[in-house]
């Protein structure tokens, strides 16, 4: 009755821990919620040039003067072989391109943010020729809330966000006598969560220095599997914002520096279109984003411009690891709001 029981308790543990999602690591600088913070290497956590300040720097709300809405969508690498491809089919025509909602004002921010989308099919082939084939959709979301305030000349915020997640995933084995699949493994599991984001800045003068704690506290619970949780990371930046140039840098790592560092440094430049007074005018970015900046295929290429018309504002960044255009990025988003 006892080797029943172990037998038993095994097979249950093997169900319980094999689990094809194992690593939840989302604030990278290629999976940002905005184009502004894309074209600005990855990273903001000093400058409230933007509309998705719950997910950067919440504590940055308190700049702000006035409410504004904004939607944003992402084109991966993978989705097109060219440009043209992109401008031909506009990712708000596809429902799976859209990334993040924002709406925030000062001391308040509510959005809603896709972490991560997940979907193939694929056949693998061990060492003895065995096949096996695997589907995979995965998807989890955030719904955010956001609050800052001020202690003296500091500001401080944080996000509360809501986890939502799916994970269908199918694996089969190729019997060759038959020349069919069969099931070898299947789960259909949905997760709930919470995870936390602090975070502090302060403005002094033209210079604004920014400092965050990305999910430091975080919980996914999968239903039928064990939990998972995010993994902690921290945001360090500065700004400096002369009117028409702003010029900054940051550093990206996980919680401890228990692995190396991401680097980002940026330039933007804001100009009136047409006469001064104008209710037309842009700004144009570039950043660059690495952990050493030892080659081109190092480095993360970032690009960006922002138009302004009244209240409407359209961004667009890409980014680009070592020129290579099979490797870009496209985002774009639709504001409105000042």
């Amino acid at each position: 009755m006892n080797y029943k029981l172990l037998i038993m308790f095994l097979l249950i543990s093997q169900c319980l821990w094999a689990f094809p999602i194992r690593v939840y690591d989302f604030r990278l600088p290629t999976s940002t919620s905005s184009p502004v913070e894309a074209a600005m290497g990855g990273l903001n956590v000093a400058s409230s040039d933007d509309f998705y300040l719950m997910f950067s720097n919440p504590s940055l709300l308190r700049e702000l003067d006035k409410t504004n809405f904004s939607m944003s969508f992402v084109v991966p690498p993978s989705a097109y072989d060219r440009f043209a491809d992109v401008v031909r089919t506009p990712p708000f025509l596809k429902n799976n391109n859209l990334r993040s909602l924002s709406l925030q004002s000062q001391q308040f921010g509510f959005g809603y943010l896709v972490l991560a989308e997940d979907r193939f099919t694929r056949t693998e082939v061990d060492s003895l020729g065995e096949k096996r084939r695997i589907y995979q959709d995965y998807r989890l979301n955030s719904y955010a809330v956001a609050f800052s305030d001020a202690v003296e000349n500091v500001n401080w915020g944080l996000t509360g966000k809501f986890l939502s997640g799916r994970l269908v995933y199918l694996a089969e084995n190729f019997i060759a006598d038959d020349s069919t699949f069969v099931r070898d493994e299947f789960i259909d599991s949905i997760a709930l969560g919470l995870s936390i984001d602090l975070g502090i800045s302060q403005r002094m003068g033209a210079l604004t220095y920014g400092v965050m704690l990305y999910d430091v506290y975080s919980v996914i619970n999968w239903r039928g599997h064990r939990n998972g949780r995010i993994r902690t990371r921290m945001g360090a930046g500065l700004d400096l914002d002369t009117g028409n140039i702003s010029i900054g840098a940051g550093m990206n790592s996980r919680w401890m520096f228990k692995e190396a560092p991401f680097y980002n440094a940026y330039y933007a430049y804001r100009f009136n279109i047409g006469h001064p007074d104008s209710m037309q005018h842009s700004v144009l970015r570039a950043a660059v984003m690495s952990r050493h900046f030892r080659d081109a295929d190092d480095v993360l290429f970032c690009f960006g411009i922002g138009y302004f018309f009244r209240i409407v504002r359209f961004d667009l960044s890409l980014q680009s690891k070592g020129w290579k255009a099979n490797e870009t990025q496209y985002m774009f988003s639709l504001s409105i709001g000042e």
